[in-house]
């Protein structure tokens, strides 16, 4: 079953209801859809090259596109969002959680079992991060673990299970270990190999780009292109992907669904002059028309009217400003924001004349932001947790906020993660996003809707609620030929 199996992703297609088909990488197949199964090199450019290409130092969102190719997390998403995983098995036990892994091997084929499970934790615990915190809170012993020591909530059995002890019961304890950097992985002279859909190839040549080659092995099923290239020199800010070998006449699409739509937070500094005041904060977000904010064409969608958290994920379905104090000029205010999607020349329009914009890099909005050193800042918030408390506990420490309502926010989240029914859970999360709406300190403007370019031969390229590329279940359109 391993080079010549049937691949559950066929399943999906409702191809072989008539009977079994099998596919082999080594003789490509053409069925109903007239499509080569196997072959073609497709070219995905991101916009940041990866630092290392060690599992445990993912920086999250500006490499999961390279690591979730060639690594799978602990857990990853069903269609409902709920954690699955293609490793083990998993249930909860009170105070623990019961982990039975499921035979496989590495792509240089080492078996992957309990202890490479306990390496793996242990590496990612030691990480510095909120995905990390979370993690050390929920595991027993946790807030006292240090890096190259081992975990004793690590508990291994003989029959090659093994169970995670925990601080009381910790439902969502798979949602956290769904994030980067809990992936999957062995090291063997200086190298790491996973058992995701794709390995490392060998010779690699250009520093700008990272090749890879489809893994046989891969026990969600091997992907259907034989080769992607990673690229990031003169990558515009986005991803894209295309396929690399000329084959007629291609065309960009752009995939705007599958992902969380991300939210715009006008976020505004109390310990300022301008808005020490719950109702001079107010005021200024009662000016703001977001109904006005208007992108460029194929950058997106923003859709004025929303709430902190995406209705997918509890929120409500919107946060309405409230009415302003008084009648008084509003004073002349710079708003600090990230180069990107949301320039000043697209939010003129929606905020009230003698609004100054300040576009400033990453590194240095991240700089001032944590000094205090701005009157307001916009903060394009990408949501990457399924489960509403996750998602705001993480929004909230995003911000860095200090302020009574931000605390009771955060404390209502942290409150609703030991929640297990669910309509308690969401009266739970809008009671503290009604109390973000009052303090008037970041109010959400607009969601957002990325555009991904995608090349029109790909077919059955998605991208998950992260906006991730899925490049395991996409095929290049081929007409009739086989490669």
């Amino acid at each position: 079953m391993s080079r010549c199996a049937l691949s559950a992703r066929l399943l999906r297609w409702g191809a072989i209801a008539a009977g079994t088909l099998a596919l082999c990488r080594t003789a490509p197949v053409v069925d109903g859809y007239s499509h080569a199964r196997y072959g073609g090199v497709v070219r995905v450019s991101v916009p940041e090259a990866v630092t290392s290409l060690d599992p445990s130092s993912c920086r999250d969102a500006a490499d999961t596109v390279v690591f979730d190719l060639l690594f799978h997390r602990f857990f990853e998403k069903g269609p409902d969002g709920q954690p699955l995983s293609s490793l083990f098995e998993a249930r909860r036990e009170a105070d623990r959680w019961v982990f039975v892994p499921r035979k496989m091997n590495a792509t240089n084929g080492s078996r992957l079992g309990a202890d490479e499970f306990r390496m793996c934790l242990q590496r990612g615990l030691a990480r510095e991060s909120f995905v990390t915190t979370l993690a050390r809170e929920m595991i027993r012993g946790g807030s006292t673990f240090a890096p190259g020591t081992p975990l004793d909530a690590f508990v291994s059995e003989p029959d090659g299970s093994f169970a995670l002890l925990t601080n009381g019961s910790q439902p969502l304890l798979p949602y956290v270990l769904s994030r980067p950097p809990f992936y999957l992985y062995v090291t063997a002279d200086g190298q790491f190999y996973g058992n995701g859909p794709f390995g490392v190839a060998s010779g690699q040549a250009a520093e700008s780009e990272l090749r890879l080659v489809a893994n046989d092995g891969d026990p969600a099923g091997a992907p259907y292109v034989q080769q992607v290239i990673v690229d990031w020199a003169g990558a515009s800010g986005e991803v894209a992907a295309e396929v690399e070998e000329p084959r007629g006449e291609a065309g960009i699409q752009r995939l705007t669904r599958g992902g969380f739509p991300l939210t715009l937070l006008l976020c505004l500094n109390r310990s300022t002059r301008l808005f020490s005041q719950v109702e001079a904060r107010r005021n200024f977000i009662a000016s703001v028309k977001p109904d006005r904010i208007r992108l460029p064409r194929g950058r997106g969608m923003a859709t004025p009217g929303c709430a902190y958290l995406p209705v997918e994920l509890g929120g409500a379905s919107m946060v309405t400003a409230l009415p302003p104090t008084s009648q008084a000029p509003l004073p002349a205010v710079r708003v600090m924001l990230r180069d990107g999607p949301f320039s000043a020349a697209v939010l003129a329009a929606a905020f009230p004349p003698g609004t100054e914009f300040d576009a400033v890099a990453p590194g240095e909005f991240e700089t001032r932001r944590s000094s205090g050193d701005y009157q307001a800042l916009l903060e394009l918030y990408q949501h990457k947790f399924t489960h509403a408390a996750l998602d705001l506990r993480e929004m909230l420490s995003r911000l860095h906020l200090f302020d009574p309502a931000i605390l009771d926010a955060s404390n209502r989240a942290s409150e609703a993660m030991l929640m297990e029914e669910r309509a308690l859970v969401v009266r739970t999360i809008q009671a503290a996003q009604k109390s973000l709406a009052e303090s008037g300190l970041v109010f959400p403007l607009c969601e957002f809707t990325p555009a991904v370019k995608v090349d029109s031969r790909l077919h059955d390229l998605t991208v998950d609620r992260r906006w991730n590329l899925d490049l395991a279940d996409c095929w290049i359109e081929a007409g009739n030929a086989v490669h």
